[in-house]
This record gives C-alpha cells, structure tokens and sequence, in this order.
C-alpha cells in the first residue's frame, strides 16, 4: 500500500490528467465491496450512478462537483515536463501484437505483481499475452482490417466504415486524419460499408484481402475541433507525486492550442473510483479551454479532487468507460480519451462485457483510447487498455521510472519506443491525431546528451 500525504491528494485529478501514471504504484490494500448486480450504465443512456448505501444520485455537471481542497499557486508546482512515458500505436506494429500471443509456454497464475493469490493473472511466461486467447474479454484482435479512404486521391477523415461478417457480425470504426480505419470483426470474409455524408461505397474483404483501399465520390469536410476527455482513476493508491502533474495540464493545452491555429479545443474530466465508494463517479463536461476563464473553471475542478477509496486491486473502469463514451461528443471532431489508472477493471464476466462495449462503441464514434498507465499496472491491465487502444486507433502510454518519480512502473518490453517526456507525449498525440502528422518523439535526455 503507498503512502499517502493527504496534502498532495487534492491534486491528483490534475495530476493525474497528463501522466497520473507517475503515480504510486503497488497493491491497494483491503477487501472489495462486490457487485450484486448490473448497474444498468447503458453505453449511450443518461447514466444514474448508484453511490455507497444504494441511493441513485444524477452526475453533478462541470461546476461544484468537490468539495474544494487546498490549492497551490502556479509559483508552488513543479514545472511542467519531468514525467517520463513511453508511447506506442500497436497498430502501426500489428505483426508484434500478434506475436504477444504465440508461444508454447503456459501463463504464470497466482502471487504476481500485486502478490495478491486470489488476482487474475499478472504476469505471463513467454508469450506475453498468449493466456488471453482463451479468457479474451471480448477484445478479439487477431483479424484485423485496415481500410484507407480517399476521394480521388486525398485521404477522407471521419467516414464511418463498417466490416460486416458472413457470420452476421459487425465492427464499425471512424478513418482518422489519414483517411485510415481499423476493423477487428471475428469473420475472417465478409463486407467494408464506408459513408461520409450522403456519399457511400462497398468492398470486400477475405483472409488473402484484408488491406484494402476505398474511394468516394466526395466527403464531407472534418471539423478543426478537438475534444479531449480525461478519465482518471481517483483511488488512494494513485495519490503518489501527484504535484508533479498539477503544472502539466495548462502547459498541454496551450501547446495543442498553439500548434493548431483556429481550432476549438475542448477538454473534460471524468474521475472514477470503485463500487462501494460515496461518490464512485464525477463528471466535469467539455468546455472551449482556448478561452481563458473555461481553462480556469476546468483547472479550479481538478484542484477539488482528492485521492481516496477504492479498496481492492481493481478498480471501476469499465464503469467509467462506459460513462465516457456515452457522453456529448462531437460528431466529426478529433476525439480523444485518455485514460489514467495503474488498475484494471474487475474480472467478472459483468465488468468484462461492460469494458468491450464501451471500447466498441468508442471505436464506433471515432473516439481514440490512449490508456496512461502508472505505476501498478499489472498484465491484466496492460492488456486490456493495450487491446482497447488498439481497436479505437489510439495509443498506448506507459509511465516510465527514468524520472524516478513515483513507483516501480510495468515494463511492457517495446524496443521501438523512444522514452519521452509525459506533457511532450501528449502534445505529440493529440496534434498528430487532429493532423494526420505525428512528430517523432524526443528522447528525454535528449537535451542534457
């Protein structure tokens, strides 16, 4: 269990908003509060949220949702850029995804990383994710199809495209700023569907088939909005070296702002806690932070939030996915999630279900999940959010421990990252997402070399 100075607690929503993964790491202690049933968070639905003791209580908007806590001047943080975070877009190296699945070896089960011998698999011999074939959580990957879009010969952003199966099953997803798409239906031959607008077009798709090209007679024109939408794990264990990240979140925003001339950014939050928890949700909605008093408003709610409960390992993530999806986003926007935990969801059949329908409805809106993992994380977690990047085109982050700030952080062995600082990690992504262009990374000790 980490240690936790009740000071720095109000500040972990902040914090945890660009790189919360710094946080602490290790197991949290003590028993969970099990769910006795389906909540009914519907993906999509006005959402009621049931608090500790049973009552049903509406999402409070943006302003008043926390009790304020203590606040720190901009002169008392630490300045902006000491994270580190490494980043990857497994679909960019969808042959070694795939890899992670093959070897003969079997899956180490019992005391793992959070030495707990009644948790899920924590650490897999050999082939690192080869146990998940068989307990997949419905986050099925291995028949992808990549489909580009153009209209003659420019890329198409924002078109829905649809694969669907012989077998009657279907995964749509939204082409990104290079017109690209990516489909995981578990029929390996059936049909792509593409629309923009009133504009449509067909192909197939077979096992020898699956990288396939598009073109429409015309699209529609995406829109220079960004959102972007924290959702950040607020238990006491992610309470570690919160300061650190307090400074980071004007420092992204302004940089996004800056590099994207005329365009709305929108930013949200949503922090999360367990079942059991008073309050297990809060909501703070978007709002245009390219305007000075919203950037303000956004900054004073993070400032309310204090690091607290939880109880067990895992966490209500696939709760608060669910919730995140099913909020107000634009329809032909950049759209990114983020989301900050160092625990993954419960391992139930309920909480699992729950967790790949909302990773599929973010892939059905064009929604891209850039999971932010601290330090804690076990496989289980790397996985899921891994496998949740991967079918909403987004990218996988990991804290690091080259900073040494916060606690041991999961190593996901990816030789072709560049470690980088968190705030520059950002940045990178949401101005390459919104502009097809993605910079290359800098090496964090780039400057002192």
């Amino acid at each position: 269990m980490k240690t936790i100075k009740r000071s720095f607690l109000f500040f972990l929503a902040a914090c945890l908003l660009l790189s919360f993964a710094a946080c602490g790491a290790a197991k949290k202690a003590g028993v969970a509060v099990k769910a006795g049933a389906d909540r009914g968070i519907a993906i999509g639905e006005k959402a009621a949220y049931v608090e500790d003791g049973g009552a049903a209580c509406e999402m409070a908007a943006a302003d008043g949702m926390a009790a304020p806590g203590e606040s720190q001047t901009e002169a008392q943080l630490p300045r902006p850029g000491q994270i580190t975070a490494g980043a990857q877009n497994d679909n960019l190296f969808y042959a070694q995804w795939l890899d992670l699945f093959r070897s003969a070896q079997e899956p180490e089960t019992g005391t793992g990383g959070n030495n707990d011998p009644d948790s899920p698999v924590t650490t897999v011999a050999g082939g690192r994710f080869e146990y998940f074939l068989a307990n997949s959580w419905g986050l099925h990957s291995q028949y992808r199809i990549a489909v580009k879009v153009v209209c003659g010969e420019e890329p198409v952003a924002g078109a829905r495209v649809v694969a669907v199966g012989g077998d009657g099953s279907s995964f749509a997803a939204v082409t990104d700023a290079n017109g690209q798409a990516y489909l995981f239906p578990t029929a390996q031959s059936g049909t792509v569907r593409v629309t923009s607008g009133t504009n449509t077009a067909e192909a197939t798709y077979d096992p020898e088939h699956r990288d396939l090209t598009v073109t429409l007679a015309a699209a529609e024109e995406k829109a220079n909005v960004i959102q972007i939408m924290f959702v950040v794990d607020v238990t006491g264990s992610m309470g570690d070296e919160i300061a650190y990240l307090q400074g980071e979140i004007t420092d992204v925003v302004n940089r996004v702002a800056a590099a994207n001339a005329g365009a709305r950014v929108d930013l949200a939050f949503l922090f999360y806690r367990d079942e059991g928890d008073e309050v297990p949700f809060r909501y703070a909605d978007f709002k245009d932070v390219t305007r000075t008093e919203n950037l303000s408003a956004q900054r004073a709610i993070l400032a309310g939030q204090k690091a607290d409960g939880g109880g067990d390992y895992e966490e209500a993530v696939d709760e608060a996915l669910a919730l995140a999806v099913g909020k107000q986003w634009s329809r032909n926007a950049t759209k990114l999630l983020f989301l900050v935990l160092d625990a993954p969801a419960h391992s139930g059949q309920e909480y699992q279900t729950r967790f790949a329908k909302a990773v599929r409805s973010a892939a059905e809106q064009g929604i891209r999940v850039c999971p932010v993992l601290a330090s804690g994380a076990d496989t289980v977690c790397e996985y899921t959010t891994r496998s949740a990047a991967l079918l909403t085109g987004g990218t996988f982050v990991f804290i690091t421990d080259h900073s040494g700030i916060g606690g041991d952080h999961l190593d996901p062995d990816l030789p072709d990252v560049t470690v980088e600082y968190l705030n520059d990690c950002l940045v990178r992504l949401v101005n390459g997402y919104h502009s097809g262009v993605f910079a290359e990374p800098v090496a964090w000790n780039a400057q002192a070399q």
